[in-house]
């Protein structure tokens, strides 16, 4: 199967504090409600395109690869892990407010992005939620395996407009 990757509305760069450079990208509808995703480790949000691309109509979209993948460029590998990854959210999430505009973001991430994203979350962070597929969690067996992307999409904005009607139906 072949896709293109859509040209972003605008690319943005994060430092983070180890000054490692982050880039973001806004796709879709500015005037939505914000997603924030990001990827697991080995990956790249990109490869992502079918899922999040069905998004772009109704949502202010921001894609951010972790550090050392997709368009980030590869640094020290000694700062690559866990603790890094989890640091590099608060940098994220502000350059995001700083470049796009502050509004409440919905964090849509998977594996170590999702536990990550978990594990930053301070009280203040302005989100509205969090979706989180395959995080690295001691009990997996209640997450739902889904194979198709309009299936994942579908169940995900339904649970958006049921938790967060506020944000997701403005």
């Amino acid at each position: 199967m072949n896709f293109i990757i859509p040209e972003p509305l605008a690319v943005a760069e994060a430092r983070m504090g180890d000054a490692t450079p982050v880039f973001l990208r806004r796709h879709g509808n500015p005037d939505g409600p914000r997603l924030i995703l990001s990827h697991g480790n080995g990956f790249c949000i990109d490869a992502y395109c079918l899922f999040w691309s069905l998004l772009t109509e109704r949502f202010d979209v921001v894609l951010h690869d972790l550090r050392n993948h997709g368009w980030n460029p590869v640094g020290d590998l000694r700062a690559h892990g866990v603790r890094a990854i989890i640091g590099d959210n608060a940098f994220v999430w502000q350059a995001i407010d700083e470049h796009f505009g502050n509004k409440p973001k919905i964090g849509v991430y998977h594996s170590v992005s999702a536990t990550a994203a978990f594990r930053q979350l301070p009280a203040d962070n302005g989100f509205a939620a969090l979706v989180m597929f395959d995080p690295f969690v001691p009990d997996t067996t209640h997450f739902l395996q889904l194979e198709e992307p309009e299936t994942c999409v579908e169940l995900m904005v339904e649970f958006l407009e049921a938790a967060v009607p506020e944000i997701v139906n403005s």
